[in-house]
């Protein structure tokens, strides 16, 4: 669970042949339990305090990028994870008593579920495991500002700039080009070159344009409200 932060997360494969999947369950407030089955290039938007959690099926490498505003988070600038299970987490802290009256479960399934699973963070799942299978309606549009850009070779993506807007979030996901940012008085207060892998943040009105290297570049930008 992350706490005070709303979340894009971009779902990138590495080293896969043809398409894989993987599956993320997303846990809201109210609401039934939506599990998505996710592959390369997906981008799932998540509100505050949502538990998740996420299985990769296949032998390839899964690589979850986590793109969000941190200014109210926990500690405030960081990602703060909250695992709910585990070795000291969440649940932990409470007696059989309070987790079993909460949750309308006996004690004893009680200590299972929590005291038996030692593992923090990735675990790797017994064989016998069955996750929850991801359900076609569950993959809904959420109304989040965001887009997905390809570039072609020395293509130029002219001036531009927001003004509804606090912060514009990049991330370059393939190729590579020139950018530059200038402010409203003409000051160029930045020209560099980005690359796969990078993470941009442009602030309101500050004016941002690109042109690709010769292979082209594509990323992928979020928007955040002033709110």
């Amino acid at each position: 669970m992350l706490e005070g932060i709303m979340l894009l997360y971009q779902v990138v494969f590495e080293k896969s042949n043809g398409k894989r999947t993987g599956v993320a369950g997303i846990v809201l407030p109210e609401s039934e339990e939506k599990v998505l089955a996710i592959e390369k290039g997906d981008a799932i938007a998540l509100p505050f305090g949502v538990v998740t959690w996420w299985y990769n099926k296949e032998d390839t490498k899964l690589v979850v990028l986590l793109m969000g505003d941190t200014s109210k988070a926990h500690k405030s600038g960081e990602f703060t994870n909250f695992f709910l299970t585990g070795s000291d987490r969440i649940f932990t802290g409470f007696t059989t008593e309070f987790e079993s009256r909460a949750w309308d479960l006996d004690e004893n399934v009680v200590k299972a579920l929590v005291g038996k699973q030692p593992g923090n963070g990735i675990v790797q799942l017994h064989g016998n495991f069955k996750m929850p299978e991801p359900k076609k309606e569950h993959r809904e549009e959420v109304g989040l500002g965001a887009d997905l850009v390809w570039l072609d070779g020395s293509a130029m993506c002219p001036p531009g700039f927001s003004c509804d807007t606090a912060l514009q979030v990049t991330y370059i996901i393939r190729g590579s080009g020139r950018l530059q940012v200038v402010v409203v008085d003409g000051h160029r207060v930045l020209e560099t070159t980005v690359k796969a892998g990078n993470l941009l943040i442009v602030p309101r009105f500050f004016v941002v344009s690109k042109i690709a290297a010769p292979d082209g570049m594509e990323w992928f930008s979020i928007i955040t409200t002033p709110k």
